[in-house]
C-alpha cells in the first residue's frame, strides 16, 4: 500500500475496497470561467487517455468554486482506484500528464507533469463518507464476471439449440458442465477461474475491530433501523442470534445517549429560523441537464454551503461519521439506506467544515435519483442535508417539518448547488450495480462445490 496513503486508508484497505482519492488545488489568479474553458478544451484528450489507465473505477475533474467569494478558483480530481496511489499517478501522468499540467497551470507546482503527484497528495481533501455499491471488486474483477455470465449465457444458448439438455436434465448437471467449458477455453480470454478470493484473517479481524470502535459510539443507536436490518441479514444463524443479544446488550450503555442526541437535535430543529434558499439558474441548468443521463451509469457532483454555525458544522461532522460507519457496517448489500443504484457516494467536509461536497456514480436518471433522495433513501438523505443551508426544517433529524413542502424544495436546492462536471469517466459505463452485484453471485455459484438440485436450479435462473 501507498506511502501516500494515510495508515487509516491502508488498515481498512485489507477489508474494504476500492480506495477514493480526492485532491481540491487552488490555480492561482485564474478566474472560474477560464478555468471551466481551460478544462472543456482538454476534456477529450483526458478522456480519451483514461481507458489506458487501469484500477481506475470512476475518475471526475471540475471548475470548482472558490473557497472564499472572489479568491482563487480551484481544481477538484477525484476518482475512485484499485492501485496505491504509488503505483497509480505515475500511470496517470504517463497517459495523460501534459493534460492535466495544462489543467493546474497557475497552481503552486513546477507545472512540469512529474511534479502534479506532489502536489495532488498536498491537497488532498479526506472523505468523511465512502458508499461503496459492490466491495471488495476490481475494475478486473467486474469486467471479467460479466464477461464470465455472457459466456456462460452464449454456451448455454448452444446447447439448448443442438438439445443437449432435456427438461429431465438435472441442475447440477448443467451447472458441472458450464464449469468444465469455462475451464477448458483459452486463458487469454481472462474469465475467472475460481470463485472470488475470500477475505483474509488479518481483515477479518481489522473489520471487527472497525466494527467495535463504531459501537463504542454512544449516540450510533440513531440507526437502530439500519442496524436491525444488517442483524437480519446474517447468514448463519448462530451468529445472528449472538448479534441480537450483544446489540441488545448494547442499549444499556446507548440509550441514554441516544435519546440526548434527538432532544439536542430536535432543541436545535426548534430554535433555528427556515432559511429559503434561491431558485436555480435556469441557463445552468439546461446545460447541465443536456449532458445528464446518456448512459445507464451517470455522476453528479454537490457544492453545499452548510448552515453558518459551529453547531451545524460539528453536528455535520458527527453525522457523516455515523453515515461511514453505516456503510461500512451496515449498507453492504449494494444499498445505501435502501437506494441501490448507487455505484461510489463521497461526502466530505471542506473549507473548514462550510462546505459539503457530494459526488456520487450512480445508475438511472437524476430525477429518480432524486426521488429516491426523498423517498427509499431519506433516512440518510435527509439528515445529512438538514445541516446545509436553505434545507427546509425537519424533524426529529430525520423526518420533514412540512412534508407538502420539504420535497419541492429540496429538489429546487439539488439543482440550485449542482455545479458542472467538465471530465466523467466510468470504467463500465453500460454496468448497473445490481447487474454487477448478480455478476459475482454466478461466479459463486459456478466455482461453488456442491449443490443442491433447489439451488443449482435457482443458479441457472438467475442466467
Amino acid at each position: 500500500m501507498s506511502k501516500s496513503e494515510p495508515l487509516t486508508e491502508r488498515l481498512r484497505a485489507t477489508w474494504r475496497r476500492p480506495l477514493s482519492f480526492t485532491s481540491l488545488v487552488p490555480v492561482g489568479a485564474t478566474s472560474g470561467a477560464d478555468l471551466r474553458s481551460r478544462i472543456t478544451v482538454l476534456a477529450p484528450q483526458i478522456k480519451a487517455s483514461l481507458a489506458a489507465v487501469g484500477g481506475l473505477h470512476t475518475f471526475r475533474l471540475v471548475a470548482a468554486p472558490s473557497e472564499h467569494p472572489g479568491g482563487q478558483a480551484r481544481v477538484l480530481l477525484s476518482f475512485v482506484h484499485d492501485e496505491s496511489l504509488d503505483s497509480l499517478l505515475p500511470k496517470l501522468m504517463a497517459a495523460m500528464g501534459d493534460s492535466l499540467a495544462a489543467v493546474f497551470a497557475g497552481a503552486d507546482f513546477s507545472e512540469r507533469k512529474d511534479d502534479l503527484p506532489r502536489l495532488l497528495v498536498k491537497h488532498r481533501a479526506t472523505d468523511r463518507t465512502f458508499h461503496l455499491g459492490a466491495i471488495n471488486k476490481s475494475v478486473r474483477e467486474i469486467l471479467s464476471e460479466n464477461a464470465l455470465v455472457n459466456a456462460l449465457e452464449a454456451f448455454s444458448d448452444e446447447r439448448l439449440a443442438a438439445g443437449a439438455w432435456g427438461a429431465d436434465t438435472a441442475a447440477e448437471t448443467i451447472r458441472l458442465e458450464l464449469r468444465k467449458r469455462i475451464l477448458a477455453l483459452p486463458l487469454d480470454l481472462e474469465l475467472p477461474r475460481g470463485p472470488a478470493p475470500s477475505l483474509s484473517s488479518a481483515g477479518k479481524l481489522l473489520r471487527f475491530l472497525d466494527l467495535l470502535a463504531t459501537f463504542a459510539f454512544p449516540s450510533i443507536g440513531v440507526l437502530a433501523v439500519h442496524i436491525q436490518k444488517a442483524i437480519g441479514l446474517i447468514a448463519k444463524p448462530g451468529l445472528r442470534r449472538v448479534a441480537w443479544a450483544a446489540y441488545g446488550v448494547w442499549w444499556i450503555y446507548g440509550a441514554l445517549f441516544t435519546g440526548a442526541a434527538f432532544l439536542f437535535v430536535r432543541l436545535l430543529e426548534l430554535v433555528e429560523p427556515d432559511i429559503v434558499a434561491a431558485q436555480p439558474d435556469a441557463e445552468k441548468v439546461s446545460r447541465i441537464e443536456a449532458t445528464e443521463d446518456l448512459t445507464i451509469t451517470n455522476e453528479v457532483t454537490y457544492w453545499f454551503p452548510v448552515k453558518p454555525t459551529w453547531v451545524r458544522r460539528v453536528l455535520l461532522r458527527v453525522i457523516l461519521w455515523g453515515s461511514e460507519r453505516g456503510c461500512r457496517h451496515f449498507w453492504t448489500h449494494g444499498a445505501l439506506a435502501d437506494i441501490d443504484t448507487i455505484h461510489y457516494a463521497r461526502i466530505l467536509q471542506v473549507d473548514d467544515g462550510r462546505t459539503l461536497l457530494f459526488m456520487s456514480d450512480y445508475d438511472g436518471s437524476l430525477d429518480r435519483y432524486m426521488i429516491d433522495f426523498l423517498g427509499v433513501g431519506s433516512s440518510a438523505v435527509i439528515p445529512i442535508s438538514s445541516n446545509v443551508y436553505g434545507c427546509p426544517k425537519t424533524r426529529w433529524l430525520f423526518n420533514p417539518d412540512d412534508p407538502s413542502t420539504f420535497g419541492p424544495r429540496l429538489t429546487s436546492l439539488l439543482r440550485l448547488d449542482q455545479i458542472e462536471t467538465q471530465v466523467w469517466y466510468s470504467a463500465y459505463p453500460n454496468l448497473g450495480v445490481r447487474e454487477i452485484l448478480a455478476n459475482a453471485a454466478v461466479r459463486e455459484g459456478l466455482y461453488a462445490e456442491e449443490m443442491s438440485e433447489a439451488a443449482a436450479s435457482s443458479w441457472l435462473a438467475s442466467l
